[in-house]
C-alpha cells in the first residue's frame, strides 16, 4: 500500500514539476511557430525547465524584433520602388516621342 502511495506521490510531482512544464513550453513553440510572438511561457518547473522557458521567451522576443526591423525595411523598398517608378515615368512623359 505505501508503495502505491509512493507511486502516486511521485506521479504527482513529476506532473506538476517536469510533464506540465514541458507541456506549456511545446505549446507556446508551437504559438511562435505560427507567428505569435508576443507570448511569455510562465517560469515553472525546476532550474533547466526555468532557463528552457527563458531562452524560448528570448528567442521569441528576439523573432518578434528581427520581424518587425524586416516590415520596416520592406515599406521602405517598397515606398523607394514607387518612387523611382514615378521618377521613371515622369521623365518618359516629358521626352519627345
Amino acid at each position: 500500500m505505501s508503495g502505491g502511495l509512493l507511486t502516486i506521490g511521485l506521479s504527482l510531482l513529476l506532473t506538476r514539476n517536469i510533464t506540465h512544464p514541458v507541456a506549456e513550453l511545446v505549446a507556446a513553440m508551437e504559438r511562435i511557430a505560427g507567428g505569435e510572438y508576443g507570448i511569455r511561457v510562465p517560469l515553472g518547473g525546476g532550474r533547466e525547465i526555468g532557463r528552457l522557458s527563458t531562452g524560448l521567451n528570448d528567442m521569441a522576443r528576439e523573432l518578434h524584433q528581427r520581424r518587425e526591423a524586416m516590415q520596416a525595411h520592406i515599406r521602405e523598398t517598397t515606398l523607394l520602388k514607387e518612387y523611382n517608378e514615378r521618377i521613371i515615368d515622369s521623365i518618359r512623359a516629358g521626352s519627345p516621342s
